[in-house]
């Protein structure tokens, strides 16, 4: 089979030429100054790569590298494959390109490698071959551990990698059609040298490994045969077996090195490659942040894998081949029935890859589904909690894993019947060869038994590697196909197109803009991926609010267009303009800043844009950084400036209460920030960028009023001054301050113009001002009816006043930082220890695991497989097959030495007993004997597989259930200092270690013991001596194994550790993708994740260089074992016969394959538990919430029935270490009572619905819910009956009925009506799927109005008594807002309300208002008693958000 052709085909789905590949249609656009268009420079501002400690030029010179090659790595990857800029990569001519390779092959090399690399590039030939390169780090890691001096060692050829596969890419795209290209054909392009190489030196291996049978066992058993038998003179066949076997080793060692370097270059250059395409693309269209991340943690190994063994598909037909020929010589014509049989075998392996591959394929989309789903609950996991949902979801998830166990169940059997089949085979072909041979007349001797079953287990060794290596090859085709799928996906442009007028910042003339799907369609509602069916008609959306308002259609090239979602759009902002933009949910506003931004394709019309723009989305995007590099985003720190960012976003007083000021983490995502300090750090970003157009996506909706005045009045008319800015905003008081007004409506512009203008025209924007006057009129109705009500009696209620009347001063005194989601606290998840408070650090360090394999490990996992007589039946299962191949190995030298039996031949005058077996009169007797071993191998096999496959999966799902089901029932804390890539990471590729890799381990290793103890003991057997050469070399033996083991485990946790931080940036570059390329922190991003893949990639490079290195120290040992073997059976052949003592010579070459062999895998196998293990410590977490019974005499059958609430002297700190985060808050809220709390943002608003959902459990004093002690129920039962609708709103891949009904409660009828109170039912009756219609991840294809409406029907599908609203409004339009507070009003008149609430007019119509600050209620009561205090915080901060403005 030519692995080269398998290797190089792969192909992908078929794309039409026509498809959208190429630059943007403005470019074409007659009138366009060609001085206007700019190709993006090699290199972004601000990202110039610092050198590491080695000049660049030295280390490309060294590799062959040319200018071309840095233009073509520098240059953005233009997918059309049509960018001029672009050179192909040029090789010099010659060998002189070989230069720096032909360097290796001198004995001994003097010169160092560059500081901080690895010795690999500038050692001789003798230490390439043996590893000795690797010695000193053995020691080194042997006697001190994994320390800084080898977790910063570096590859110096690995970071060229990308430039020679890109390069390759390139020209394949500009060769083919994109249906014909091959990314597979361009990886074998790049490195054909050296996997020509590599495949050259295993045809020499497998020559060698021929050598001993076909030339040292043959002619020795010959020559005992003969009459004179003496030490002096066979002394030199016992030398030759032990030398063939060491030059084996060291020929294999130079092809395990080539093959090595092969693989870390072409898996971390296509990681970095991928990545670079990633953080590049327009959109993801149809993956997900959980598809990249499974492609980087598990596709990423199917490379490696399909590298490093790819070359055994050649190697081993090759050693078919030799020795079939050297058999018909050697044997006769009958020698062609054992070779048929083999050669049999290899369609049955073929069939075997074919239907792995399919497996394989059909559990990546199995695999897929799961990552991303868990991804999306670690994400949303506050949500999950306060919902209750955490049983239910792990629930869904263990029936998406039962799947995904089902397919990978038939996949390992198959793989497993293959790998046993490949060890029967040469028992099979034996049996049969040798009964027919005698039963035509012919004799078998010992010489030719023996030498042929050599040879017959020398070809099972290679066929054991071949299903293997067809295996890893079918799935890196498919890997390959995966990663072309992305890297065919459409880029942004790298051309910009300026404006016309250089006094314009943009210039959009006639312009339509539309959002492009290949978005396959899943639902998610019961867990099985939708069916292409659930398309969405008028709806597709980018990062946060998209408007679709006409029918779509799909095209011929397979991308659904959803109609122009922006039609006919003209104007011109001026450079240093403050433009407002407004317009209903839904009109086109953040679409307008996506069409400026280049993420809509222009489908007719010219579009300008100034290059350097900033860019703050609805929903922002914090990096898990400290407060200043999120803000310097890699510019350099300017300190007065950098004060001036501050105090303009009002950051310094949240600053101040932040550990270690800004230079504290803030986690994932900003875990430990509101969602309002997170807005006002992505403002900050924004005026330190010096970017000369900002775009503001509404980031006054996360602030509160007095935080919002100062952030229009001292960042946008201050700060801002001069540069143009673009503001869109619900809050319509601040457009009148505006230079024009944008007024967007059903996806176009409905007008535009100054606020007098529009005024004066009386149009949409006319009528948006009377909509938000009548709702500001309103609310002051109500303030007025509320403050005469106030007048005519009663005094304010004020509980708990600290005294301090009027406004408190913007971030006095120490605050509490609200969560994103309502739950976060500056402090909750700060590390505890002193030195991580001083250095601001928030996320733990993940723990490498080190020492031995821990008992307790072992003993678990054995539970997990099904308790301790589920592995003893295993193992009986196991050693079946291997007895019954030493016994037919046994009964062959058995019936040998019978020779003729009784049957006397005459020689001349003698007759003595005949040696022939044919002669024998009991031959059938032993040949049927013999036979019968063929059904007995088969039957034992399929039973070994099949057992080990049932309980190894039962193992992982059990350890998968249970440590997702415990990850889920952690408390927040342990979700705010754990990355969501660590997590992932275990249940992705620690997970894929368990389910493939350590189940093929097992049964390798197994395998291989049992036959290594029977290879010892027959050899003991005919040789008793021997039993004394195996104690030294038992004891070097033991030596090797302790160093290995010591240095192997601690490499693996180096690999496991480093590979968590690759999977975390990944996911976050994903999720911020269109912040990093409007900044234009691409190149800083690539370099970042190319120095994580390097990191990573050194320590999976010296984990498998290390098994290397005892691998050739073993064969040494090897062949001295199959020296003494040989020197023994000269010593002692007077007690011997001919068959006996081949039985040992064949033992001792087999042996010296399987010996070292596994003494790897004991280690590998040992290394692999690692998995286990980290996935344990989740599965016996200690952090878990509690779960308390009701106490007894409680009956919460229908609780609560009437929602009322008491805040008794409640006191909450989110860590002992802390301070209090609520202190001492009590009021009272009586059943159906509306409650608005307000205070500035970090007041501790949200720990009030924190200490409620018991998120937190509480320091001090009691929450009741109807007379019930919330710390006295069920938290599943507490949360159940609570209903919640965050400030960002919460939506997961599936359907809108699945993201309302997500557990198939309710009716439809149900779900309609709840639509239909929320102001959604024509809507969505205007899509084309109706609730079927599919919701892309996070609800992307949605604006954040229409989410926060989704989520208020899933509210009221729920049907709580209790209903808290944290900032639900915040996103909304006026009218929106309106409606929504209609709705509460109706819909929730029956229950009970607490409003955390900026917007103050939100609640004027409340029953009583709380007032947080600094942790305590500053003062509580209604609305009138408040207002009619002239001294009252309430009244002030609503008298400070009244702006004026002339309603028309």
């Amino acid at each position: 089979m030519d692995a080269t052709k398998d290797f190089t085909e792969a192909t992908a789905a078929a794309a039409d030429d026509d498809s959208p590949l190429t630059g943007n249609d403005n470019e074409r656009m007659e009138g366009v100054r060609e001085e206007g268009v700019r190709e993006e420079g090699v290199r972004e501002e601000g990202d110039r790569e610092e050198g590491e400690g080695v000049k660049e030029e030295d280390l490309e010179e060294a590799h062959g590298m040319t200018s071309a090659d840095r233009t073509a790595s520098e240059s953005f990857l233009n997918v059309s494959g049509e960018d001029p800029e672009f050179r192909p990569r040029t090789r010099k001519p010659g060998v002189s390109r070989y230069k720096h390779g032909l360097r290796t092959l001198l004995p001994v090399r003097c010169e160092k490698s560059p500081p901080g690399y690895l010795p690999v590039d500038s050692t001789g030939c003798v230490n390439y071959m043996t590893f000795g390169w690797m010695t000193s780090l053995m020691w080194s890691v042997f006697r001190h551990g994994v320390g800084p001096d080898v977790k910063n060692l570096r590859l110096t050829s690995s970071k060229f990698s990308i430039h020679s596969i890109q390069g390759h890419w390139q020209e394949e795209l500009s060769t083919k059609n994109v249906s014909e290209a091959s990314f597979g054909r361009a990886i074998y392009r790049a490195f054909r040298t050296r996997l020509f190489i590599g495949t050259f030196i295993s045809l020499v291996y497998a020559f060698l490994s021929l050598a001993n049978p076909i030339f040292v066992i043959r002619y020795f058993l010959e020559y005992l045969s003969g009459p004179e038998v003496t030490v002096e003179s066979g002394i030199i066949y016992a030398i030759l077996l032990g030398l063939i076997i060491l030059l084996r080793g060291l020929t294999g060692g130079i092809f395990w090195m080539l093959n090595y370097e092969a693989a870390a270059r072409i898996k971390y250059g296509t990681l970095s490659l991928l990545y670079s395409k990633v953080i590049r693309l327009k959109s993801l269209r149809d993956k997900t942040v959980g598809d990249i991340v499974n492609i980087i943690s598990n596709d990423g190994q199917r490379i490696w894998d399909g590298i490093i063994l790819g070359p055994f598909i050649i190697g081993g037909p090759m050693i078919l081949i030799m020795t079939c020929v050297y058999s018909i010589v050697f044997l006769g014509p009958w020698a062609l029935l054992g070779w048929f049989i083999i050669i049999g075998f290899y369609p049955f392996a073929i069939v075997c890859a074919k239907f792995s591959q399919k497996y394989r394929e059909r559990c990546i989309a199995v695999t897929d589904r799961r990552v991303g789903l868990m991804t999306e609950l670690l994400t949303c996991i506050r949500l999950i909690k306060m919902c209750a949902w955490e049983t239910a979801f792990s629930d869904k998830i263990a029936d998406i894993r039962q799947e995904e166990r089902s397919i990978l169940e038939r996949s390992v059997l198959v793989q497993s019947i293959s790998m046993g089949s490949s060890m029967m085979v040469p028992i099979f072909a034996s049996c049969l060869t040798f009964i027919g041979y005698v039963s035509t007349g012919h004799n078998l001797t010992a010489a030719q038994a023996f030498t042929f079953v050599s040879l017959l287990n020398t070809m099972q060794v290679s066929l054991a590697t071949v299903p293997f290596a067809m295996k890893a090859v079918s799935e890196m085709i498919v890997t390959t196909h995966r990663i072309k799928e992305i890297l065919i996906m459409e880029e942004m442009n790298a051309a910009e197109v300026l404006p016309l007028d250089e006094s314009s910042a943009v210039e959009i003339e006639n312009a339509s803009f539309s959002w492009s799907s290949g978005r396959a369609r899943k639902d998610m509602g019961n867990g099985i991926q939708d069916k292409p069916k659930h398309k969405k008609k008028g709806k597709k959306q980018p990062e946060q609010e998209a408007e679709t308002l006409n029918s779509g259609s799909e095209g011929e090239n397979g991308r659904i267009y959803t109609g122009p979602t922006l039609s006919n759009i003209t104007f011109t902002l001026k450079k240093g303009q403050l433009v407002g933009v407004c317009g209903q949910v839904g009109s086109g506003k953040s679409s307008l800043i996506n069409a400026i931004l280049g993420r809509m394709e222009v489908t007719s019309g010219f579009v300008g844009v100034v290059s350097q723009v900033a860019y703050v989305s609805q929903q922002s995007w914090i990096m898990n950084d400290t407060v200043r590099g999120n803000i310097l985003f890699e510019k350099a720190y300017d300190e007065d400036r950098y004060k001036q960012v501050l105090e303009a976003c009002a950051l310094p007083p949240d600053i101040a209460t932040l550990p270690s000021g800004d230079l504290t983490e803030v986690g994932e995502r900003g875990a430990t920030l509101s969602g309002g300090q997170k807005q006002r750090i992505s403002l900050a970003r924004a005026a330190y960028s010096d970017c000369e157009l900002i775009l503001l996506d509404d980031p006054m909706s996360a602030v509160d009023v007095q935080v919002g005045q100062h952030i229009f009045q001292h960042y946008i008319q201050g700060l801002l001054k001069g540069r143009t800015v673009v503001l869109v905003t619900h809050q319509l008081q601040y457009l009148e301050s505006c230079d024009e007004i944008l007024v967007m409506k059903d996806g176009g512009l409905a007008e535009h113009g100054s606020h007098p203008q529009l005024l004066s025209n009386k149009g949409e924007y006319a009528n948006l001002l009377s909509l938000f006057g009548d709702f500001r009129s309103s609310s002051k109705e109500s303030l007025s009816h509320i403050t005469d009500r106030g007048e005519n009696g009663g005094t304010p209620n004020e509980e708990n006043n600290n005294g301090s009347g009027g406004v408190v001063a913007h971030g006095s005194g120490p605050e509490v930082a609200d969560q994103e989601n309502g739950l976060n606290h500056a402090d909750e998840t700060i590390k505890a220890t002193a030195e991580a408070k001083e250095q601001g650090k928030l996320i733990a360090e993940e723990e490498m695991e080190s020492g031995s394999l821990e008992a307790w490990v072992v003993h678990q996992y054995i539970l997990s497989m099904g308790g301790y007589p589920v592995v003893l039946f295993v193992f009986f299962c196991f050693c079946l097959p291997v007895v019954s191949v030493s016994l037919a190995g046994w009964y062959l030298s058995y019936w040998l030495e019978q020779g003729g039996g009784s049957v006397n031949i005459t020689i001349g005058n003698m007759t003595r007993p005949s040696l022939r077996v044919v002669d024998n009169p009991d031959k059938h007797h032993y040949m049927l004997i013999y036979t019968m071993f063929i059904p007995i191998l088969i039957s034992t096999m399929f039973l070994r597989s099949f057992s080990l496959v049932k309980a190894t999966l039962r193992a992982s799902s059990q350890l998968h259930d249970k440590g997702f089901s415990g990850i889920l029932h952690c408390p927040m804390s342990f979700f705010h200092s754990t990355p969501v890539g660590r997590i992932i990471n275990r249940f992705s590729a620690d997970l894929d270690e368990i389910d493939v890799r350590l189940p093929m381990n097992v049964e390798i290793f197994l395998n291989n013991v049992l036959q290594v103890i029977a290879a010892l003991c027959m050899i003991a057997f005919v040789a008793p001596w021997f039993l004394l050469a195996a104690v030294p070399l038992g004891a070097l033996f033991f030596f090797l194994m302790s160093m290995f083991h010591t240095c192997v485990r601690e490499l693996k946790g180096l690999d496991n550790v480093t590979r968590s931080p690759v999977l975390s940036h990944a996911a976050t570059s994903v999720q911020g993708m269109s912040t990093i390329q409007t900044y234009r922190r691409t190149v800083h991003f690539e370099k970042c994740h190319r120095d994580l893949l390097n990191t990573n990639c050194v320590a999976v490079f010296l984990f498998y260089s290390a098994n290397r290195w005892l691998a050739i120290r073993l064969d040494i040992v090897s062949a001295a074992v199959a020296f003494a073997t040989g020197l023994l059976v000269l010593l002692t052949f007077d007690q011997l016969n001919p068959a006996l003592a081949g039985l040992a010579l064949s033992y001792s070459v087999q042996m010296s394959g399987l010996f070292q062999f596994t003494a790897r895998l004991a280690v590998e196998t040992e290394a692999r538990f690692t998995s286990v293990q980290r996935i344990l410590k989740y599965c016996n977490i200690t952090q878990e919430e509690p779960s308390l019974a009701v106490v007894s005499g409680q009956s919460l059958t229908s609780w609560p029935k009437s929602g009322g609430i008491v805040f008794d002297g409640v006191q909450l700190r989110y860590r002992s270490d802390l301070p209090l985060a609520l202190q001492n808050v009590s009021f009272k809220v009586e059943a159906q009572e509306k409650v608005g709390i307000v205070g500035r943002s970090g007041a501790g608003k949200t720990s009030l619905s924190a200490a409620l959902f018991r998120l937190v459990e509480l320091d001090g004093g009691r929450i009741f819910v109807d007379n019930v002690d919330i710390s006295t129920v069920n938290l599943k039962e507490l949360r159940s009956n609570l209903s919640v609708i965050p400030q960002d709103p919460v939506l997961f891949s599936g359907t809108i009925r699945y993201n309302l009904d997500p557990f198939q409660q309710r009716s439809d009828a149900d779900i309609w009506q709840a639509l239909g109170k929320c102001h959604m039912a024509l809507m969505v009756k205007g899509l084309e799927h109706q609730l079927d219609t599919a919701v892309l991840e996070n609800g992307d294809n949605f604006s954040l109005g229409e989410r926060q409406l989704f989520c208020l029907a899933r509210a009221l599908l729920r049907n709580c008594k209790i209903l808290v609203l944290d900032e639900a409004t915040a996103a909304v339009d006026s009218e929106t807002d309106s409606l929504i507070q209609t709705t509460l009003r109706e819909s929730f008149s029956q229950c009970t309300m607490l409003i955390i609430a900026h917007r103050l007019n939100t609640v004027l119509s409340c029953d009583k208002i709380v007032v947080m600050d600094n942790g305590k209620v500053q003062e509580s009561g209604s609305p009138s008693d408040l207002l009619s205090n002239a001294s009252s915080q309430f009244r002030t901060m609503l008298q400070a958000s009244e702006v004026p403005f002339k309603a028309p």
